[in-house]
């Protein structure tokens, strides 16, 4: 395992597939400690960590760049069951498949059709 896992440096920015495959077979379970962040590589870990909260949290934080901050305190990422099953009940009726099908579909059609036929000139 590289002695520093940092997905902000030039490698992990160009190309960082080598280095997730390092992390799952030599550190499936990486601490920075640098960034204070925990990364957990393996398809199955990440199921059961994510289906865990009582045991891994998500309250301070779910980014290392911080780039959700622009969503305020108490944005519902950020929060373990079950304040998080009460939010995401408020706003999943408006990002479920039927919405954005139902909402999406004919305006990205139109745009699909009106980008298509100005290739076929």
């Amino acid at each position: 395992m590289p002695a520093h896992f940092d997905p902000f440096s030039v490698a992990a920015q160009t190309d960082p597939y080598p280095l997730y495959r390092r992390l799952r077979a030599e550190a499936p379970v990486y601490h920075n400690a640098e960034r204070g962040f925990w990364a957990v590589s393996r398809y199955e870990d990440v199921v059961a960590v994510s289906r865990d909260w009582g045991n891994f949290t998500t309250t301070r934080g779910v980014d290392i760049d911080n780039a959700g901050d622009v969503l305020g305190s108490g944005f519902f990422l950020t929060r373990d069951p079950p304040v998080h099953t009460d939010y995401r009940n408020v706003v999943k009726a408006a990002f479920g498949a039927r919405t954005i099908r139902e909402t999406l579909d004919g305006p990205v059609q139109a745009l699909v059709d009106d980008m298509v036929k100005h290739l076929a000139r």
